[in-house]
């Protein structure tokens, strides 16, 4: 399959917009927690608008760790999950230009 690497570009800089990740749960669950059936359970509604985005995501990520480098499969993520190319430059100790290049070159593997 054909990507146009402009648009998958634009798309991973933008994912993490669409995700929603302000919905998880910390509470300290216990034993008793788990087994009470007296309890109503809250219900939460599943946010449909984004389906088309995760699907894609999840097609370009399984492509993605097939052609990449370990290195490179780091950087897609965390630009998907929203870091900057300036940030991933500090983790990886580079600068965010090179960050952007190996991007590029993630791209130019899945065309």
């Amino acid at each position: 399959m054909k990507y146009d690497k402009k648009t998958v570009k634009a798309f991973i800089l933008n994912y993490y917009k669409t995700t929603n990740n302000h919905n998880e749960c910390d509470e300290d669950t216990t034993l008793d927690d788990f087994f009470s059936v007296n309890n109503q359970v809250e219900t939460v509604p599943i946010d449909d608008n984004h389906i088309e985005d995760s699907i894609f995501y999840n097609e370009l990520e399984m492509l993605v760790e097939q052609v990449a480098t370990d290195k490179e499969f780091c950087i897609f993520w965390l630009l998907a999950e929203g870091k900057t190319y300036q940030e991933i430059g500090r983790i990886f100790e580079v600068s965010a230009e090179r960050v952007r290049q190996i991007l590029d070159n993630v791209l130019d593997k899945l065309g």
